[in-house]
């Protein structure tokens, strides 16, 4: 029983940790397209800017990841 205790206790801060990390990842994704001009890597490997309604698109989704993780 200690032991099942313990694995459910090292499972549960894996979680964390995931969390966190996805929290973090999220945050930075957030400041990097609060900038007007964002640029990306298009399906022919060349830097392109990309347009207002994709920053606004990534914005809202990197929001919702926010929300979710960063409690």
């Amino acid at each position: 029983a200690a032991q099942k205790k313990s694995i459910e206790t090292a499972e549960a801060q894996a979680e964390i940790r995931r969390d966190q990390a996805a929290c973090e990842s999220a945050k930075r994704r957030v400041a990097s397209l609060a900038r007007p001009r964002v640029n990306a890597v298009d399906e022919n490997g060349q830097r392109a800017r990309m347009s207002e309604q994709w920053r606004q698109e990534q914005m809202a989704a990197a929001n919702k990841a926010v929300a979710d993780f960063c409690q």
